[in-house]
């Protein structure tokens, strides 16, 4: 889990972040603006794509892992919110790094 100072928990937060630039990738949606300081991740996991909690758990916990194993080469000063397609649930961490890697080379 990323340390509070690189998360981002608010909802305000999330609505301002999801009007930036929308990148979709095969596992993620992923919606990024400017920011000041610190990188800043945030994981937003629909219930309409994951009906089950333990789904809903699974998947932020996997787009956490890879995004916390990339966060060294994440763009500095920006705030990034990851929305997991239904894919997702199958996959490993290590797959959705790749994606979120590749996605990431597009913007």
């Amino acid at each position: 889990m990323f340390p509070k100072e690189k998360r981002i928990n608010l909802g305000q937060e999330f609505k301002k972040i999801a009007s930036g630039k929308n990148i979709q990738s095969k596992y993620l949606s992923i919606f990024i603006k400017d920011g000041t300081g610190l990188t800043r991740v945030g994981v937003a996991v629909s219930s309409k794509n994951f009906k089950a909690a333990h789904q809903r758990n699974r998947v932020r916990r996997i787009v956490s892992t890879a995004f916390e194993s990339l966060y060294s080469k994440l763009p500095k000063g920006k705030l990034i919110i990851a929305l997991p397609k239904k894919e997702a649930l199958g996959v490993k961490s290590k797959d959705v790094l790749i994606d979120i890697e590749s996605a990431l080379k597009k913007e």
